[in-house]
């Protein structure tokens, strides 16, 4: 057993490390030459992912104002932060700059043009882009004003949709300006700094719009919301545009999907360490409580994923194939996504079910309030073990032995029932007891399986150690549940893209061959127990199929790795 399994994980680990997503890109500047005017353009500018800087353009005078622009002029901004276009209004408004080299869509049609540019104060410009000879442009993007005087330095790409369009091929890109505020024949100067065209992923992308504009408790603009250490500030209103390229099906459903619009409740912050990143993770709840996103299942709460610590974008996905795969109870489904908030593309994520007690989520009976009394009270509890700094103490607890778990749902913080928070707790003190107890057993002589569903806790047991999970069972990543008149189930599997599966960047140079012998009291003491370590044994053999399929040739991996490549 232990030989099949050191082959294949280090199979798999090694194919998981190589996997890392690097943007193409194709700059039209020659970057690094200040040579100013020698640089000659290039005839075709091509590749997925084109990120044009202004700068460069003006170095190589690759950037040609057309006819009736006499009195405007093209220079390279002093400080190099882009092209400065500076005329009076009524060329600017008539006329465009073209950039000389064509562009090569060839491929998937461009999904993104993003623009980053700054018009001087007092007046209001919008950038419009156009090709070839076209009159109406396919994208119009307003501009930023400098703050003060001398600072050009500022401004965010702003990020819009253009698939319906159906750009492919070769095209001339021209910039044009519609201008207000002052006078036709005022001048002005306009910076153009740097456009993009990102093609088509092959995945679906949410558009985020007016978020941070809501009112409410401890309500904030988006800037507010990423610099909220303890997730406390929320963004409300504002809605979800979810754009789904043409044929696109989840792996969840059969059917193709198409674009929607849906109002959102709010969004915020998430996660621990994860969250101290320059990529942040969200949740985010929909207006409406019944939605099914991908074939997912109907729910209001999701998760945004960055993956930020996983170069490869793509353990807790495998993870949670593989936990489907095996049967486990409930295993999160998840959808790749590309996410743009308020115009700004934000990156590639994994849009996923949110762990919590509901409809096709954990399936279990939510425990009210007032319920006091057996059976009610016998379930159902989704926990989590080992919880970070909790500033309110009342969902936290501990066993005779030091196990130390948290109440996720009731947390008896929202309300508080004695009745409930001591039977939860009894029950997994009933549980280590008898896993610690002679032959098994409790001092009543029932068996810890009368108490611990067993083979939930084989595949859990598995999943932590095949991966070679440096957070198992010492964070709040760990879960379980109990069902009501049911035994307490390991699961559901979470957060597996920061030290698991041999992750380089986090571990150094880690070992991914042979066992990792995670540790945790409980497995601790139950792999003495012939009964455990024979299922064990035997479930390897089901293991060792799926992980097969997830790394032989145009396996689960390569699969997953296609179709996130572009994004």
């Amino acid at each position: 057993m232990k030989r099949g399994k050191t082959t294949l994980l280090s199979l798999l680990l090694a194919v998981m490390m190589v996997v890392t997503f690097i943007p193409q890109a194709a700059f039209a500047d020659g970057e690094g030459d200040e040579g100013g005017g020698d640089a000659q353009p290039p005839e075709k500018i091509e590749q997925p992912y084109m990120t044009v800087d202004f700068a460069g353009l003006a170095d190589q005078n690759a950037l040609a104002l057309k006819e009736g622009m006499d009195a405007t002029e093209v220079s390279k901004e002093s400080h190099g932060y882009g092209a400065m276009i500076k005329g009076p209004i009524s060329e600017l408004k008539n006329g465009k700059a073209e950039i000389v080299s064509k562009f090569d869509f060839t491929g998937n049609p461009v999904t993104r043009i993003s623009m980053k540019g700054v018009a001087e104060r007092g007046v209001l410009v919008d950038a419009l882009i156009y090709l070839d000879d076209e009159t109406e442009p396919v994208c119009t993007v307003p501009l930023d004003n400098r703050t003060k005087t001398g600072s050009w330095n500022i401004g965010d790409l702003s990020t819009f949709y253009v698939y319906d369009k159906g750009i492919t091929g070769e095209h001339k890109v021209s910039i044009g300006f519609d201008i207000t505020g002052k006078s036709d024949d005022q001048i002005v100067s306009i910076l153009l700094r740097e456009i993009e065209f990102v093609e088509d992923s092959g995945i679906p992308t949410l558009y985020f719009n007016n978020i941070g504009e809501g009112t409410g408790d401890n309500a904030g603009t988006v800037e507010e919301m990423n610099a909220s250490e303890n997730h406390s500030v929320r963004c409300y209103g504002g809605s979800v545009d979810i754009k789904v390229p043409d044929g696109y099906k989840s792996e969840y459903e059969d059917v193709s999907m198409n674009d929607t619009s849906i109002d959102i409740d709010y969004i915020r912050g998430r996660g621990n360490s994860t969250w101290g990143v320059d990529k942040k993770p969200y949740r985010f709840k929909l207006a409406a409580d019944d939605v099914d996103l991908f074939g997912m299942g109907a729910n209001a709460h999701w998760v945004l994923l960055a993956n930020r610590f996983d170069n490869s974008l793509l353990r807790n996905r495998m993870t949670y194939w593989l936990g489907a795969a095996m049967g486990m109870e409930f295993t999160p489904q998840c959808v790749p996504v590309d996410v743009v908030m308020n115009g700004e593309y934000y990156g590639s994520y994994l849009l996923c079910e949110h762990v919590r007690i509901g409809s096709s989520r954990v399936e279990i009976d939510k425990l009210k309030k007032g319920n006091k009394t057996l059976p009610e009270i016998s379930g159902g509890y989704l926990l989590r073990m080992s919880p970070y700094d909790e500033e309110d103490k009342r969902s936290v607890f501990k066993t005779k032995r030091g196990v130390e778990f948290m109440n996720e749902t009731p947390d008896f913080v929202d309300y508080e029932n004695q009745q409930q928070a001591e039977y939860i707790r009894g029950y997994i003190q009933d549980t280590e007891d008898a896993i610690f107890g002679e032959d098994f057993k409790n001092s009543e002589g029932k068996s810890y399986t009368d108490f611990l569903d067993f083979d939930s806790a084989v595949d859990y047991w598995w999943v932590q150690e095949f991966s070679r999970n440096g957070d198992a069972y010492c964070t709040d990543s760990t879960y379980l549940y109990k069902k009501r008149d049911g035994k307490l189930f390991w699961g559901p599997l979470w957060d597996f893209d920061y030290v698991a599966w041999g992750d380089l960047e986090q571990r150094g140079n880690p070992t991914v061959s042979g066992f990792d012998y995670t540790s945790m009291e409980w497995f601790d003491n139950l792999l003495g127990d012939p009964t455990f370590t024979d299922a064990l044994t035997t479930r390897w053999g089901d293991i060792n199929t799926l992980v097969t399929e997830i790394v032989e040739d145009n396996g689960i991996l390569d699969q997953y790795y296609e179709q996130m490549i572009i994004s």
